[in-house]
């Protein structure tokens, strides 16, 4: 970040530390990925998106087939989501224990969900459903309590000339990109500074001014995108909307908390001091897929929640709901079954920060992106000595992810010497313990089995 911009990014950025505060305890969140795309379902022509070129999630099937701009137009034609209700999309975040919402208002495909003055090329205007589903959404949270948010690709924009910057900046930012991820099949006349000033950086601003409040703006694509530009639309947000977070793909450093890739977890000497969070799918793409049935399962789901946020992280899950607006039924399953679980252990999870050590045992959980994950599967198997950690003032609560336990429990990073109760949060239990080689032991001889996991609250004598 230049001198030039920084004095007045401190600024802005130390206004926003109730938010930060906010965000760092919220640490679950419901992204979701819906658009023309989701109509397609990853298949277009009878071809699937592995057929096309990469990536392979479904939102990208207009680039995985060059499919030209105006033929891509025509699907905003049949975009009617009559089983679209938002009511029933807020209730399930809360269900499942999601703390805010973050929908994509605009996607790489340039179109958007909400109206616009600037381009038609809208729900309200382009499509026969004549809906605004951003204003919908948020009407909706604020109903039910819900902090909302919006996604928005401002350096793509395949139908409107946004590739990032690749043609007039690619030579001089100095940044090597492997992803191709532009429009050089059918692209837009226009320019790229005049896709930024006449369309991004104009939608930008009528989401901020008609919904205020929003808790946060998950900007993507910076890609080449020069400094000015990203920090126009951080000033942007900043001046009129203050308290809203902006997410680090803004760009050149401007983000007000950090991200991790796609699916992909940090380990934890990779975390620095400031808020972080990671996205994750729920099968293995964003938008709807109709062909992907690799769900993950709800105790992977766990999993991911868990490492996350011992490691002082945010899990924003997404799903990808159906072109006429219902959401797949696994998905709400999924969901569903691991809010149960959150319900009961809310304690060990929200509001948290890290204990001294995130993990201990003989195997951490690695994720490093999509592909891995779709490659190679869920492989991790727990055992009786992993458990991850989380801290609330003088508690510390382990996390072990066997729901069937053996009779004994011995808990590495705890000093039994500091320890004043042991409590089984399901269950209520107050848990016999003594000291092992200087290592907490717990009889576990009168505890059933769970569901997903077991949470141990040890609550620490004064000052330990």
């Amino acid at each position: 970040m230049k001198e030039a911009h920084q004095d007045k990014w401190n600024e802005w950025h130390a206004a926003k530390q109730e938010s930060l505060d906010w965000f760092g305890a919220a640490k679950y969140g419901m992204f979701i990925h819906w658009g023309l795309y989701s109509q397609l379902g990853g298949i277009y022509q009878g071809k699937r998106m592995e057929e096309g070129r990469r990536p392979r999630v479904a939102e990208w099937i207009m680039h995985a087939f060059d499919i030209p701009r105006e033929e891509y137009r025509k699907l905003a034609e049949e975009f009617d989501p009559v089983k679209f209700d938002a009511a029933e999309w807020v209730s399930l975040a809360k269900a499942a224990g999601m703390q805010y919402m973050v929908l994509t208002a605009k996607h790489h495909d340039g179109f958007a969900l909400f109206d616009s003055e600037v381009s038609d090329f809208n729900s309200v205007k382009a499509a026969p459903c004549k809906r605004d589903f951003v204003q919908e959404l948020h009407e909706e949270c604020k109903q039910q309590g819900m902090p909302f948010g919006l996604y928005y690709s401002h350096g793509v924009d395949w139908m409107d000339g946004g590739d990032g910057g690749q043609k007039d900046h690619s030579m001089s930012s100095g940044k090597t990109i492997g992803l191709h991820a532009y429009n050089d099949w059918d692209p837009s006349p226009r320019s790229y500074e005049d896709y930024i000033q006449k369309k991004s950086l104009p939608q930008v601003r009528e989401l901020l001014t008609r919904h205020p409040g929003l808790c946060l703006i998950w900007f993507d694509m910076d890609y080449y995108m020069p400094e000015a530009h990203s920090f126009t639309f951080y000033e942007t947000v900043s001046t009129l909307s203050p308290a809203t977070l902006v997410s680090d793909r803004v760009g050149n450093d401007f983000g007000d908390y950090d991200g991790a890739g796609d699916n992909e977890i940090p380990d934890q000497e990779e975390v620095g001091d400031r808020v972080w969070e990671t996205v994750g799918t729920t099968n293995n793409s964003w938008g709807y897929k109709s062909y992907d049935e690799d769900w993950k399962p709800p105790k992977e789901v766990l999993l991911w929640i868990v490492d996350i946020i011992s490691k002082g992280g945010n899990y924003m899950l997404n799903i990808g709901p159906r072109g006429d607006g219902s959401i797949p039924e696994e998905s709400v399953r999924i969901l569903k079954n691991v809010g149960t679980w959150l319900d009961v252990h809310r304690d060990a999870i929200y509001g948290t920060r890290p204990w001294t050590v995130s993990h201990v045992g003989p195997n951490p959980l690695r994720m490093k992106g999509t592909t891995s994950r779709e490659k190679e599967g869920f492989l991790l198997t727990t055992t009786a000595e992993d458990f991850w950690f989380t801290r609330k003032n003088d508690e510390v609560f382990a996390i072990s992810m066997l729901p069937t336990l053996p009779d004994e429990l011995t808990v590495e990073s705890i000093d039994p010497d500091k320890v004043q109760r042991v409590t089984h949060m399901a269950s209520g239990e107050h848990m016999s313990f003594t000291a092992e080689d200087g290592k907490l032991s717990l009889d576990t001889t009168a505890l059933t089995d769970e569901d997903l996991a077991h949470v141990f609250r040890i609550e620490l004598k004064r000052g330990a």
